[in-house]
């Protein structure tokens, strides 16, 4: 399929400052033209480098595989244009669209992880215990973080963290931990 002139000349001349690899600007033009386009859009607002987009790609590739639509009709929903069109950092808005992405792309991590989140803040632990989860649920190791103003506050704090890990949220969490794919 080819693409129009402008497109093309568009996707060579931005591919070729940022020296992507000959074999991925081949793939690129190769696409269709609203696949094409839309991956060009999505480079130039979020500036992304080869190995971004290449990512990015691929994770909007496996889910049009998967639901039976383009790689335009994913990246082209109302969710990906607000997270990249949002009025905050390049990196911010690159990482909100990699959130988004990978919410589609693994449905069953996303809701192991919201459970995990929602166990942790229904917990009702004092203000003075802070849970921290390993990030997208990568990684087997919760930490837990404890403080008092004094000897009482902070014993009552680690009394708190202490029941809660026992408890059956904590022992959910852990298997949760466990069983992510």
């Amino acid at each position: 399929m080819t693409l129009p002139a402008s497109l093309r000349k568009a996707v060579q001349d931005y591919t070729r400052e940022r020296a992507f690899h000959p074999a991925l600007v081949e793939h690129w033009l190769g696409l269709d033209e609203a696949d094409a386009r839309t991956l060009y859009e999505l480079a130039t607002s979020l500036r992304l480098g080869q190995n971004q987009l290449r990512d990015l790609w691929e994770w909007a590739e496996e889910i049009a595989v998967r639901e039976g639509t383009s790689i335009a009709g994913v990246l082209n929903r109302p969710e990906i244009l607000q997270a990249r069109s949002a009025a905050t950092s390049r990196n911010t808005r690159l990482v909100a669209v990699k959130q988004v992405l990978r919410r589609w792309r693994f449905p069953a991590l996303s809701a192991a992880e919201a459970r995990a989140k929602e166990l942790v803040r229904c917990a009702g632990l004092p203000p003075t215990v802070r849970v921290t989860l390993p990030p997208c649920l990568e990684g087997d190791q919760i930490s837990i973080t404890c403080s008092g103003r004094s000897q009482a506050e902070l014993v009552a704090s680690l009394e708190a963290a202490l029941q809660w890990a026992r408890s059956a949220a904590g022992k959910e969490v852990f298997a949760l931990l466990e069983g992510v794919p």
